[in-house]
C-alpha cells in the first residue's frame, strides 16, 4: 500500500503531525506561558501566541519525525527488523532530536529538572497515546482486511 504514496501523502503527514504538534503547544503556551515566560523560548509571548521561530523549529521537528518514521516503521529501509525494535528505534530517535531541539533552542533551561521531568512525563504520555492510536488504527484496518476476505471467498465459492 505504501507504493501509492506520492510526496503529496507525504506532505500531508509532515503537516498533520506539526497540527497536532502546534495544537499541544497551544495548550502549553495557554496553559504555562505567563508562569514560563523568561524560561523557555517557546514562552516569548507569555499565554498570548508562538512565535514564528518556534513554530519553524516545530515544523523542521515534524518532518524529521516523519523520516524517522519512513526509516524505522516501514518496510522500506530496514527490511529484517522486529516491529517492537522499530518502534523503540522510532522513539528513542524522537526523544534524542528533541532533547537536541531542546537544548539548541532553548527550549528548557539545561538547569531546571522541573522543566525536563515534564518534557519526559508528557513524551511518554504522547507516547503512550500514539501507541494506542495506532494499534486502534491496525485493528480497524486488519478488521476491513478480514471483512474483505471472507467477501472475496464467499464469491469464490459461488463462482466456483
Amino acid at each position: 500500500m505504501d507504493d501509492n504514496k506520492t510526496v503529496f501523502s507525504y506532505l500531508g503527514q509532515i503537516l498533520a503531525t506539526f497540527g497536532n504538534i502546534v495544537i499541544i503547544f497551544m495548550v502549553f503556551t495557554f496553559a504555562l506561558g505567563k508562569v514560563a515566560h523568561g524560561y523557555s523560548s517557546f514562552f516569548v509571548f507569555e499565554d498570548k501566541a508562538i512565535s514564528i521561530a518556534t513554530l519553524g523549529q516545530l515544523l523542521a521537528v515534524s518532518v524529521l519525525l516523519k523520516c524517522f518514521e519512513w526509516a524505522f516503521l516501514t518496510a522500506k529501509f530496514i527490511k529484517k527488523m522486529a516491529m517492537a525494535l522499530r518502534y523503540v528505534l522510532f522513539f528513542a530517535t524522537a526523544f534524542a532530536t528533541i532533547v537536541v531541539f531542546s537544548i539548541c533552542f532553548k527550549w528548557f533551561p539545561l538547569d531546571l529538572a522541573e522543566a525536563w521531568i515534564g518534557f519526559g512525563v508528557s513524551f511518554i504520555i504522547c507516547t503512550g497515546l500514539s501507541i494506542l492510536f495506532s494499534t486502534l488504527r491496525t485493528r480497524v484496518e486488519d478488521r476491513k482486511m478480514e471483512q474483505a476476505l471472507r467477501r472475496f471467498k464467499a464469491e469464490e465459492e459461488e463462482i466456483g
